[in-house]
């Protein structure tokens, strides 16, 4: 399988489909949901699968729930085409 550079998790560079590397800061503990470097298990037994998005990202699309930071507005509800950026 051939994957964009893009795709690779930000932090261990696994391509998507593969379990993230032992010391990822982006990848989530299986068994509690915390990142995984503070989970308690210490990478042992609770590794999970890069999907090619952050965790959540899914979620965030699903349900709809873009928002953005915008300077002294904090975080605000906005449509999917201004998702992280002002308009």
């Amino acid at each position: 399988m051939t994957t964009d550079a893009d795709q690779l998790c930000p932090s261990c560079e696994v391509a998507p489909g593969n379990l993230h590397g032992e010391r990822c800061d982006v990848a989530l503990c299986a068994v509690t949901g915390r990142q995984r470097s503070g989970c308690g298990h210490g990478g042992r037994g609770c590794n999970t699968v890069w999907t090619g998005q952050y965790p959540g990202f899914a979620e965030v699309v699903e349900y709809g729930l873009y928002a953005r930071l915008g300077p002294g507005r904090g975080w605000q509800k906005c449509a999917a085409d201004g998702y992280g950026r002002w308009t």
